[in-house]
Order: C-alpha cells, then sequence, then structure tokens
C-alpha cells in the first residue's frame, strides 16, 4: 500500500513478466503506476458502500458530492453511512484520490479533489457523540437494511450477513470530486526488487504465488479474494455447498432465531452467488494507498479549517509547504 516504492529504483515492472490469463483485470489496471506494477496483487478486498441497486443510479458505481448528500437524506433517512468524524471521513475519502496529489516525490494538495473534498466535509459532516456500543456482525434482514460502508469485505462477509438479496446489492466508492467507483485494499502482494540477480527465478516464484492450489488457499485460510478468478470460483462454489451443507444439518434442531445466534446459515444459498459477488468487485477501479506522513501532515492541519480557524487557502499553502519539507528530507 505505500505508494512511494512504486519506482523502479526499488522494484521490476512486473506487467509484462506475469502472465494476465485467467486474473482479475481490473485488479492489475488498478495496481498500475504510470502504466507499470511495481507492487504485484495476489489477494484483495473490497472497500466501499453497500446498498441496493435500486437506491442509486443504473449504472452508478461511485458518488459525486451532490449525490451523496441527496444520498444521505433519501435512502439512508439522514444518517451517513460513514457515520464518522470530520477528520476519518476525509481521510477515508481521500484515500480514493491521493494517488492524484502525490507520485512519492512530489506533493500538491491545491487541487479541486481536495478542496471539494474538505469543503463539502466542513460543511456536512458533524462529529458524532462517542459511541462504546459494542457492533456484532451478524445477518442483515432485508426489511431492515440499510445502505453501510463496509472496509476491506469479502466473499464470507458478503454471504454471511447478506445471503438472500446478494443480487439486489452493489458496493460503491466513497464520495469523491468525479464519483469515483469502490476501492480495493491489497491484503497480499509481491514486488522483486531491482537489484536483483535473481529475476528469472523470483518470477518463478510469483507464479508459484498465483498457481491456482496457492491462490485458493489464500482464500480458504483468510478470506481474501484470489486474484485468479479460478481459484476464486472453485473456492466461492465450495463455501456455498459448504453453507448448504450446514443449513441441511442443522436445520430440523433449531429454530431460525437459534441458528442465527449460533452463527450457522439461516437458509440454503444458489450457486449464482458466486458471480454476483464478481460482478460487485469487477467495478472497484482503483487501489488503496497511502504516504502515512502525508496523511499525519494533513490531519494535523486540518482540523485549523473545520473550526474556522484558518481558511482553507491558509491550509492548504501549509500543508503543501510540510509536504515538501518532508520529501525533500527524504530525498
Amino acid at each position: 500500500r505505500f505508494s512511494n516504492l512504486n519506482s523502479g529504483e526499488c522494484f521490476i515492472d512486473l506487467k509484462n513478466e506475469i502472465s494476465s490469463d485467467d486474473l482479475f483485470a481490473n485488479v492489475l489496471a488498478a495496481s498500475e503506476t504510470d502504466g507499470k506494477i511495481y507492487q504485484f496483487p495476489l489477494a484483495v478486498k473490497a472497500i466501499g458502500i453497500i446498498a441496493r441497486k435500486s437506491d442509486v443510479g443504473a449504472d452508478q458505481y461511485g458518488f459525486t458530492f451532490k449525490q451523496y448528500k441527496e444520498f444521505v437524506k433519501g435512502p439512508c433517512n439522514g444518517k451517513d453511512p460513514l457515520d464518522t468524524t470530520q477528520l476519518i471521513f476525509l481521510e477515508t475519502c481521500m484515500r480514493s484520490v491521493q494517488s492524484g496529489m502525490t507520485d512519492g516525490k512530489n506533493a500538491n494538495f491545491d487541487n479541486e479533489d481536495f478542496r471539494d473534498l474538505a469543503e463539502y466535509t466542513a460543511q456536512n459532516i458533524i462529529d458524532p457523540a462517542p459511541n462504546n456500543e459494542v457492533i456484532w456482525v451478524e445477518p442483515v434482514d432485508s426489511k431492515s437494511f440499510a445502505p453501510t460502508y463496509n472496509e476491506f469485505f469479502g466473499f464470507p462477509y458478503l454471504i454471511y450477513c447478506y445471503a438472500d438479496y446478494i443480487s439486489d446489492l452493489r458496493v460503491l466508492g466513497v464520495p469523491t470530486r468525479e464519483g469515483k467507483g469502490p476501492t480495493l485494499s491489497v491484503d497480499s502482494s509481491v514486488a522483486i526488487s531491482a537489484h536483483t540477480k535473481e529475476k528469472d527465478a523470483c518470477i518463478t516464484f510469483v507464479n508459484v504465488l498465483l498457481s491456482e492450489n496457492i491462490q485458493y488457499d489464500y482464500a480458504y485460510g483468510e478470506g481474501y479474494t484470489p486474484v485468479r478468478k479460478t481459484a476464486f470460483e472453485k473456492y466461492g462454489y465450495d463455501t456455498v455447498d459448504e453453507v448448504n451443507k450446514t443449513y441441511e444439518r442443522y436445520k430440523e434442531f433449531y429454530e431460525p432465531e437459534e441458528l442465527k445466534e449460533y452463527g450457522y446459515p439461516m437458509h440454503t444459498l444458489d450457486r449464482s452467488v458466486v458471480s454476483d459477488y464478481e460482478t460487485m468487485i469487477g467495478y472497484c477501479d482503483s487501489i488503496l494507498t497511502s504516504d502515512s506522513a502525508l496523511d499525519m501532515i494533513v490531519k494535523e492541519e486540518i482540523p485549523a479549517y473545520f473550526a474556522g480557524q484558518k481558511s482553507l487557502d491558509e491550509v492548504i499553502k501549509i500543508i503543501n509547504d510540510r509536504a515538501k519539507t518532508y520529501l525533500n528530507e527524504r530525498g
């Protein structure tokens, strides 16, 4: 996730070294930096807002700030799906556009993406009251469904929480100026040092990690979505079959509420949920990247704007000056 490592000085470009056959094309495309892949993704999860298809446009996979404001007022009944502080809201949404603000060597936050996000956050996001309530992950009845922001969800989470109406759902990106689609979190990746003397052996090892057996283990052992499509589909069908067998085993002994309480499946699943999930993550068009030092600079300076102590122009100038100093010192 560290974008400042994406350069030929650190790693070999693997785009043309590794076959893309049977790999999720959108994951590879999102992993590119200037047309090159330095950190090759092995397994991912999705990040976004889970909503009903009927609550958004037919071809909508993200939100402009205007669309998001209407979405919160309408389908969400006034409750923001992110339900968080101004600072975390800005940080969360900034991840989707941060790659346009820094290339690891230079940074500039004086742009429309950052300005519009900061202004929307200041005008529309109110810090919620402290809440120490423990939230349990459990199946959500279709009648009580509400749009929800979720970080790092995979196939097991989706079929556990929304098993009976996955085909009615869509994952959308957090609000941005252009309405970008949902984001991918790379939970495992591999890179080859630019200074290696054993390039061919390293590439062979990368291909081992991309083999169907190893890719299946990423899904079965960790709940990730492997980048190899056939491995995911095999895992998905095996998981559906396992869920259905478990339900058939326990349905005679427990009432529906007891099944829910004990964490057992509450009904059978159709195998079509595998392709439904593939369709959902197929619209993820960016990779979560970050530069923790730049993130910290923004988080330290932007509260002065939110509190009305400084103008946005003043805060952006300070952020850019600090970012320039930091990047120059880092080299």
